[in-house]
């Protein structure tokens, strides 16, 4: 027994066909829906099955969204498409309006009331014009669903709000047009974080798989061993340093949280040059960094207070100590070491040196976090100093 889409002149209508175990379409005549799902997930559709055109046909009574739209966004997965003409091709497959749930497969009807039916449902079946079939097996997608509920508070706090009402809603058994809107949310915070979170992944794809991926994000170990590159080599040296740095940093949903916290504790201002670049509705994604004083690789302190939120070109400029920041005398203050400026000089003249002079000096108090704990810690910044 499955739930099957059909073109009917183009726009796409479901039907139920076929039996099992004695029960016949026929018996579900006159009533609603409801869909078990693996994980102890029950749906009330509020979708019923009429008899039209001597046909059984799925009518909506009391739902907002068909079953089909009702079954993909309690999985997380993009809104489908019922009309064969707006499916796209190639892969993934699953995009948003370009493929459709073919096949919802029924493999138990567990109990018949008066006017309700419980089917238990476990796979289903999608396509989109150059892939004809593939199987979505509910069994696994739900354990990677229940993993990511569970594991919401590694997430920024904007993506683990949502992910805390999305299950709120699925858990309830009543999916609605508001759950499918929650869905796309999502993947638009998915979309911008994305960077953050080390993934890669478009709005309109699926996004269960990619929140998966940042909760196991792993970066391929580097291949060259800085012990056997040449120590007069200095250049390639330097490469594969920053190869395993970066592989060392690879964490994921807790390096995007760090970024969060202090962006907002910085109020998404450079600290150095007060440059303001919060995220807008223009805009998605801030323009400015959070930087770590003393590097995770070696320290693995995820704190706000070893923390620093600096625009593009003052962090390129911390992380190359061009400039650094001290604090004496009961005050920070950004400085370019004698030594380096001497050194750049004299390689190149035309360094935009005056640019990065602009701002050297004492920070502003206006520039800090409002939460004295979270002010960059000076004996960090001391460490730092002492590691050059």
């Amino acid at each position: 027994m499955r739930i099957s889409r059909r073109t009917s002149g183009g726009r796409g209508e479901y039907e139920i066909s076929g039996s099992l175990n004695g029960i016949r379409t026929s018996d579900l005549i006159g009533h609603t829906l409801s869909l078990q799902l693996p994980g102890r997930l029950l749906i009330h559709t509020r979708v019923w099955l009429i008899r039209q055109g001597g046909k059984p046909r799925l009518r909506m009574k009391g739902a907002d969204i068909q079953i089909q739209k009702q079954l993909a966004a309690a999985f997380l997965m993009p809104d489908p498409a019922r009309q064969t003409a707006a499916l796209g091709a190639g892969e993934p497959v699953m995009q948003d309006g370009a493929y459709a749930i073919e096949h919802i497969e029924i493999d138990g009807v567990l109990r018949i009331s008066s006017d309700t039916a419980v089917l238990r449902v476990n796979r289903i079946t999608v396509l989109n014009r150059s892939h004809l079939g593939e199987e979505e097996n509910l069994r696994q997608r739900v354990g990677l669903l229940r993993e990511v509920w569970s594991r919401r508070g590694e997430f920024p706090d904007d993506i683990a709000a949502s992910l805390a009402q999305h299950e709120q809603m699925v858990r309830s058994g009543y999916i609605s047009e508001d759950t499918q809107k929650l869905v796309a949310a999502i993947q638009r915070l998915v979309s911008t974080k994305s960077a953050d979170l080390g993934i890669v992944y478009s709005e309109r794809g699926d996004v269960l798989p990619k929140l998966g991926d940042a909760l196991h994000y792993q970066v391929p170990e580097p291949l060259l061993d800085v012990e056997s590159v040449d120590p007069e080599d200095i250049e390639l040296k330097k490469r594969a340093i920053k190869e395993w740095k970066r592989w060392a940093n690879a964490r994921g949903p807790a390096s995007a949280r760090f970024k969060q916290d202090v962006r907002s504790a910085y109020r998404a201002t450079c600290v150095v040059c007060g440059a303001h670049f919060p995220p807008t509705p223009y805009n998605s994604s801030p323009g400015v960094d959070a930087a770590h004083i003393l590097p995770w690789s070696e320290y693995e302190l995820d704190q706000v207070f070893n923390g620093l939120c600096l625009c593009k070109l003052h962090h390129w400029a911390f992380d190359e100590a061009i400039i650094r920041l001290r604090f004496e005398n009961e005050r920070y203050t950004c400085e370019m070491p004698e030594d380096a400026e001497h050194t750049i000089h004299e390689f190149d003249p035309e360094f935009s040196l005056d640019r990065l002079r602009e701002n050297v000096g004492v920070i502003p108090v206006e520039r800090l976090p409002q939460h004295l704990p979270h002010w960059p810690r000076p004996d960090l910044l001391r460490m730092l100093a002492d590691s050059y």
